[in-house]
């Protein structure tokens, strides 16, 4: 047998292919991971956005317009703040941009305003007015840390306006 194929000069090679195996293996787990947590907080912020929109729904809505505002802001705040989400990731987000103009919600129990109203413009006289409602839940940041392999980002999320990555949910219901 040759010297150089010999059990003694083989030694490194396993340390070299267990190296390699495991930066492929790293890789795999955590683009899983990297991929998959972001989307289960999407699909979080609109499950508990749309949750708390079902239950602002359930306010009488012939009652006075500032207090209506106050009784949607508590459920909306309510259904939001009992959720499995840590405080740090819910954060309120900028009003929609369709051309209206969209009051806040008022804030309720030190707790930041999720959710934007406004009263439908063609209402008819005599009748209770209907209602737009906006509630949105984001977090901004990345949940897990990104890695960049030069021009490539793991995970590629979505950016607002400053720059940030940006997890967002919400939802619109009119009532």
């Amino acid at each position: 047998m040759s010297p150089l194929f010999s059990k003694r000069h083989q030694q490194g090679a396993v340390a070299i292919e267990f190296a390699a195996i495991f930066l492929l293996f790293f890789t795999l787990v955590y683009g899983i991971i990297a991929f998959s947590l972001p989307a289960v907080v999407r699909l979080a912020f609109q499950h508990y956005s749309t949750e708390a929109a079902r239950a602002a729904v359930k306010v009488d809505p012939s009652v006075e317009s500032g207090r209506f505002a106050q009784l949607v802001s508590q459920q909306v705040t309510r259904e939001i703040t009992s959720s499995w989400l840590p405080a740090a990731w819910r954060d309120s987000c900028p009003a929609p941009n369709d051309g209206t103009t969209w009051a806040a919600l008022p804030s309720h129990a030190g707790q930041p305003s999720y959710g934007y109203w406004q009263v439908e413009v063609n209402a008819r006289p005599g009748r209770t007015p209907r209602y737009r409602l906006y509630v949105c839940l984001q977090t901004r940041g990345s949940i897990v840390p990104q890695i960049r392999l030069g021009d490539i980002e793991l995970p590629t999320l979505p950016r607002d306006t400053t720059g940030r990555p940006v997890i967002r949910g919400y939802t619109l219901t009119t009532f």
